[in-house]
């Protein structure tokens, strides 16, 4: 970016610069203020971001004449997008007003406003963007798009060419006035003709100048910048030499990019590429792999993802050789990594939802409107196509090929996918205003961080250390905010293994990448705390189509979730990781999530068992032996234990899992004796509630129910139902 240095007269009531609301980091519930840009129109200077300080306050009536008093503003996007970008020129607050008022003539007079909006209109809504938290009406203008700018500007350009007030000069030039100089043409031309004075300095200039009374100081003014400040005087920084012991000029070809290295350094980069275990590329993943994309990504979800080299393939190309062969090619991951755009022939994903989060956020700041993030099932694909990056980066650094730092980042959580990734491993998409309103609905959701998360700034050195020493703790609004994550994320509750996987995969990245607190609780606590999450979970869920299997399937997920987060990042794929993890559980009294819950449901099984036997039932006899008085004379002997047999040969199949019984039965051919004693028993052991009984009447009234039993029910088939 070019500078120049000039002279600004500090006594002058105009030399100050007034600037521009400070930039703020963005976050999801509080958004960036204004991010300053320049743009460029056709055959128009920039449109710089830079605001002018009125030193007199014009009335409104000076400004835009008389207004009725009652007369509203209804203010739009668009209006506020042109307020936004009048601030921004080098201009006086009228020339503005006067723009503003020739662009929105018409909507000004629909809204009874026929002599134009004033001055106080203008400053008051502009005002509105300082507020704390920033409206909506004003994220959308932040947020704008160059586009919409663009399109703005050129109605802005329009309306200052109409008005005779298009500057003839580019507008991100300095208001920073120069002087033409006071000496004369003839005191000039007698300098050049005079010789130096002997011990005179060539220098110094022969035409003794008086000093000024009036102070100066050197300001630093920058082409993009909002504001002219003062630069601070700095030794100036002496350029990087090479490293003393650095005496061998290696140039990698064919790019030509030249480094010094040590002697034994470029030894290593003469020697063929090593030995790489298959199994630390080719992970055993089982959990969820995360994508982020946009409008301006090459690699868009269209019937799953395809690489952009192999856009427009009919046929599927073939798998790519062993790391360990001659014709891997390292070239293609190396300039992946290196960061230089090519059309790849693999798909880059992510195995931790934070850092998909925080680039989410990144990319929000540099424009992107259409965010989203995709989640991927990772065990629906093929295992020896999926690379992770960290072994990759190893062997790269050793050629010393990389630039512009690339060798810092070690992928740590980077999983290269080759060719495509199918429609059936895509499992939801969310975009990141979907984010966004979730953490301004929800202010547990808002407080695990988001707001630092999207600070540019390394994230395992200084991000997630500022989340940790603000020690969020598990508590339960935290918890039901972990919740609300994953249920915003699109997984939903069930019983499945693999889903199992899943969502403890997203319990432990949040735990983990937001660095919350997890302290010692005992089982009783933790069976406490993963039941509200499996109640916020399925808070939004059809609760009868909720059984007891998947609310204890989403209490282990979230257990294990939070114990994984107890190790360090990728535990899963090391030894080390994996007994780091279980020492800390183990501390946390969480080292066996499955034990806590299995104790639980055995508690609640003796329970039971021990209250059925105290309160069990038998129906009398006499009931079981009598049959209907209509029926025919077809009884049974009481040790026949042949079946019931009705006249369509069906078998007495009577269904009433509320009851318990061991035999499946159904209610629509319920015999008259046997429905009898069912109604009768109203005993706490068997709690016959209004809904069974429901369901009996309605059999009653079946077309085919008045078919009558050949036989009463045998005691050999009692014990069988009971």
């Amino acid at each position: 970016m070019a500078t120049r240095s000039s002279r600004v007269d500090l006594t002058s009531p105009n030399s100050r610069g007034s600037q521009l609301p400070s930039r703020a980091a963005f976050s999801l519930s509080t958004p960036a203020s204004h991010r300053p840009s320049t743009l460029h129109t056709s055959g128009f200077g920039p449109l710089t971001s830079h605001s002018s300080s009125v030193s007199t306050h014009l009335s409104s009536a000076t400004m835009a004449g008389t207004s009725h008093r009652g007369a509203q503003v209804r203010w739009n996007h668009e209006m506020r997008l042109t307020l936004c970008l009048l601030w921004e020129l080098e201009t006086d607050m009228s020339k503005r007003l006067a723009v503003f008022n020739t662009v929105f003539k018409d909507h000004l007079d629909a809204c009874g406003l026929a002599d134009g909006a004033t001055v106080t209109r203008l400053r008051v809504q502009y005002c509105e963007r300082s507020k704390t938290p920033l409206p909506k009406c004003w994220q959308a203008v932040t947020n704008a798009s160059e586009v919409e700018r663009q399109a703005m500007t050129i109605k802005i350009r329009e309306a200052q060419a109409s008005l005779g007030e298009l500057p003839s000069a580019p507008l991100a030039r300095s208001k920073v006035p120069n002087p033409p100089t006071s000496t004369s043409i003839k005191k000039r031309a007698y300098v050049q003709l005079q010789d130096i004075a002997p011990g005179q300095s060539k220098n110094e200039s022969p035409i003794p100048v008086k000093r000024s009374k009036k102070r100066v100081a050197i300001v630093q003014v920058t082409a993009h910048s909002a504001s002219v400040t003062v630069a601070p005087f700095t030794t100036p920084r002496t350029p990087k030499t090479r490293r003393v012991d650095a005496t061998v000029l290696h140039t990698c070809s064919p790019s030509g990019h030249q480094v010094w290295l040590r002697p034994d350094e470029y030894a290593k980069t003469q020697l063929d590429w090593s030995h790489v275990d298959e199994a630390s590329i080719h992970l055993n993943l089982s959990g969820l792999l995360f994508r982020y994309w946009d409008e301006n990504s090459s690699i868009k979800l269209e019937n799953g993802f395809i690489a952009s080299h192999f856009k427009g393939y009919n046929i599927d190309p073939a798998p790519l050789p062993s790391i360990n062969s001659r014709h891997f090619p390292w070239a293609m991951f190396h300039t992946h990594l290196n960061r230089t755009r090519f059309e790849a022939e693999t798909i880059s994903t992510s195995n931790f939802l934070v850092w998909v989060f925080r680039l989410a956020l990144k990319m929000r700041q540099k424009g992107a409107r259409h965010g989203r993030i995709t989640l991927i099932n990772a065990s629906a694909l093929d295992r020896d196509q999926v690379y992770h990056m960290p072994p990759i980066h190893k062997e790269l650094c050793k050629k010393y090929a990389f630039e512009n730092g690339a060798q810092n980042y070690h992928g740590s959580h980077e999983f290269q996918v080759y060719y495509r990734i199918p429609a059936e491993a895509v499992l939801s998409t969310i975009t990141v205003d979907e984010l966004a309103d979730l953490c301004s609905r929800c202010p547990s959701v808002n407080a695990l961080g988001f707001a630092v998360l999207g600070a540019s700034r390394d994230y395992r050195t200084k991000i997630r250390p500022q989340l940790q020493d603000a020690k969020v703790a598990l508590t339960p609004k935290v918890v039901c905010a972990i919740a609300k994550i994953i249920s915003t994320c699109g997984l939903r509750p069930a019983a499945r293994v693999e889903h199992i996987a899943q969502i403890a995969h997203m319990v432990s990245d949040i735990v983990q990448g937001f660095g919350l607190y997890v302290n010692y609780s005992t089982a009783t606590e933790w069976r406490q705390i993963s039941a509200i999450f499996a109640w916020e979970m399925t808070r939004t869920v059809d609760k009868f189509s909720i059984d007891l299997q998947q609310k204890e399937s989403l209490r282990l997920a979230f257990l294990d979730g939070v114990r994984w987060s107890c190790g360090p990042f990728n535990a899963r794929y090391s030894v080390e990781g994996v007994s780091a993890t279980q020492k800390r559980a183990a501390r946390l009294s969480l080292a066996q999530p499955l034990h806590i819950l299995l104790d639980e449901l055995a508690s609640v099984k003796s329970h039971l068992t021990a209250y059925a036997g105290e309160h069990s039932v038998s129906p009398p006899p006499s009931l079981l032996r009598s049959g209907d008085n209509n029926s025919e004379d077809l009884s049974l002997s009481e040790d026949d234990s042949a079946e019931i047999v009705y006249d369509n040969d069906g078998i007495c199949d009577i269904q009433v899992p509320e009851i318990g019984l061991s035999c499946g039965m159904r209610l629509s051919v319920l015999m008259p004796t046997y429905r009898t004693w069912l109604l009768g028993c109203q005993s706490p052991g068997w709690a016959l509630d209004g809904v069974i009984e429901s369901e009996i009447r309605t059999a009653e009234r079946s077309s085919w129910y008045g078919r009558k039993c050949r036989g009463s029910m045998t005691p050999s088939m009692q014990a069988e139902y009971m």
